[in-house]
């Protein structure tokens, strides 16, 4: 079963693709803000709170990702 931190990293890193294939560009901050920020806390969260097995899903799910936009 997938923890919900564990999705929440995969969703703001899909949000951060998504965000990066945009026509405009967002700001700076709303970057910072809205998207990595977020993923940071995941990723600490992942590591602070997870397993092993937790951490390798997330990396899972992250590859899933960049190998939709490869």
């Amino acid at each position: 079963m997938t923890k919900p931190f564990v999705k929440d990293a995969a969703g703001h890193f899909r949000n951060l693709i998504a965000h990066s294939l945009r026509e405009h560009e967002p700001s700076h901050e709303h970057i910072l803000k809205r998207l990595i920020k977020p993923l940071c806390e995941d990723i600490c969260r992942i590591l602070d709170e997870g397993t092993a097995a937790d951490a390798k899903e997330a990396a899972e799910l992250l590859s899933k990702e960049c190998m939709r936009v490869s």
